[in-house]
């Protein structure tokens, strides 16, 4: 499995706000290896673990009806609980350590694409 951060990724994290990801297998770990922090004490995050497609994004569908079911007490209430996690990941997402794991990987993959591309010349 590959995975990516896209813009579509970054972009709740950047803003501060709460996400759930519509993704490959393995997504939120991905996201955690780069010091982000996820919402699995607040609710249900087994569907990144979920290997059909199919069945993760009914699992993902069944846990948005989940919280869009919750009365707006409810969901004002977990809105403040995620608040700290929310400006955590805004601000691990500006910070330098963050911008300099993403440029250390990107040296790491492009190396790795020339050394391929050497090998297979070479073949």
């Amino acid at each position: 499995t590959k995975w990516h951060l896209t813009e579509k990724t970054l972009r709740p994290i950047a803003c501060g706000q709460p996400f759930v990801l519509v993704s490959t297998p393995g997504s939120l770990e991905y996201l955690k290896r780069y010091g982000f922090r996820t919402f699995g004490d607040y609710f249900d995050e087994s569907y990144d673990r979920i290997q059909d497609p199919v069945q993760r994004l009914e699992a993902v569908v069944d846990l948005m009806k989940s919280l869009s079911d919750l009365s707006t007490e409810q969901q004002q209430k977990l809105h403040h609980q995620l608040k700290d996690i929310c400006q955590f990941n805004k601000d691990r997402f500006f910070s330098k350590e963050f911008f300099n794991q993403v440029v250390d990987e990107f040296k790491i993959n492009v190396d790795c694409g020339f050394s391929k591309i050497k090998q297979s010349v070479l073949a």
